[in-house]
């Protein structure tokens, strides 16, 4: 039961990151590149469900975000489940300490993006070809470490709020 309860937060947060991947951050963009938010809550949540939910989870947000935005239908879908996998893959490295898990969401942010850079390639938006791609690969990772904290905070107490004991 936990674990279904943990699926649906998962997808409540990755929809919340959605409306402000689109709405918020499509007006504020420091630096003119906007965090990658969405991929920043699929890491988030995938930390603390079953590899099958956690793909689901990641594959849900990149449809969504490929119906909302204007990109080629199934390209973040692609990229969102491939994070999610490695994040299902990586997530025992966490114990590592904070700078371990700093550089796992700046590297899965920077491959996903290169990810999304080269499928859409692929698929004729020529996203490679971009003078800026550099900025479009590194801005985003950038942000998403500086956002993990208050992001990985939600996810947490949301789905973690069950396992919270006070000692007696």
């Amino acid at each position: 039961m936990r674990r279904h309860k943990n699926t649906l937060i998962a997808l409540g947060l990755v929809l919340i990151a959605i409306v402000l991947q689109t709405t918020l951050f499509s007006q504020v963009r420091p630096f003119t590149i906007a965090p990658a938010i969405v991929l920043l809550t699929v890491i988030a949540c995938a930390r603390y469900l079953e590899p099958e939910a956690a793909l689901m989870v990641g594959f849900t947000a990149g449809i969504v975000s490929d119906l909302v935005g204007g990109s080629s239908l199934g390209l973040w879908a692609i990229t969102m489940t491939v994070v999610a996998f490695a994040t299902v893959k990586l997530r025992q490295y966490e114990v590592g300490g904070v700078l371990v898990v700093a550089a796992g969401i700046f590297g899965l942010t920077f491959a996903g993006q290169l990810l999304y850079a080269i499928v859409g390639t692929l698929f004729g938006q020529g996203t490679i070809n971009r003078p800026d791609l550099w900025k479009q690969l590194l801005f985003p990772a950038l942000w998403n470490v500086v956002l993990a904290a208050p992001i990985f905070w939600v996810s947490t107490l949301t789905m973690r709020r069950d396992e919270r004991r006070w000692a007696l």
